[in-house]
Formats: C-alpha cells, structure tokens, sequence
C-alpha cells in the first residue's frame, strides 16, 4: 500500500512538473518566435547594404558615355572602376545578424524537441 501511495505522490509531483514546463517552453517558444520575426525584418534591410547600389552602376555607365561622346579624338581609355566591397562594419553587422537568427530558430527547434519529450515522457507515466 506505501509503494502505491508513493507512486501515486512522485506520478502527480511529475505531472505538475511537466505542466509547469510546458507552459515555460511555449512562452519560450513564442518568444522566439517573435524575435525571428524582428530580426528577420531587420536583416532584410541590413543586408542590402552587402550590394552595390543599383542606380550607382546606371550613373557610372552614363559617365563613361557622356566622356565618350566629349572625346573627340577617338581615344576609347575608360577609367577603371574599383569594384563594390562591402565595408566591414556592415559584413560584421549582417553577421551579427545572421547569428542571431540562427540561434533563435535552433533554441525554437531544441524547444520543440523538449516539448516533445516532455509529452512522450507524460504518456510514459500514464501507462
């Protein structure tokens, strides 16, 4: 009679326990989710900062025409044009970024995982 009455005691100690958890991991989960969400929306606009600007190729192009058309002599030498590095700062900035997306999605997948397991766990202790 004491062992069932332990069992009993230790199965409703776990069910709240697991409750408890569950309800701690969806709070997590939404959390996370929401923060994918704004550092999605911030890595949209940081990473155009990784690409040259459109228009600066258009005006670049127009240059070299319009330094054509003034030469008269025929002399066809282009100025050389350095090509589009992304500064540093906006590499490590994006990175950053990336980073944290990463993060919140693998500690939104472990999240699930857990959930999971607390659910297999529960059914366990039912049976």
């Amino acid at each position: 009679k004491s062992w069932s009455e332990c069992s009993r005691a230790m199965m409703e100690l776990d069910q709240a326990n697991i409750k408890r958890w569950k309800e701690d991991i969806d709070t997590l989960l939404v959390f996370a989710g929401l923060f994918s969400s704004v550092v999605t929306g911030f890595l949209v606009e940081s990473v155009k900062s990784l690409r040259p600007e459109p228009l600066a190729a258009t005006v670049a192009i127009l240059e070299r025409i319009s330094a054509q058309l003034r030469n008269s002599s025929g002399d066809t030498t282009e100025p050389t044009e350095e090509p589009f590095v992304p500064s540093r700062h906006n590499i490590e900035i994006n990175g950053l970024w990336f980073a944290s997306l990463i993060l919140s999605l693998g500690v939104a997948f472990v999240g699930i995982l857990v959930k999971q397991w607390l659910g297999d766990y529960s059914r366990g202790l039912l049976t």
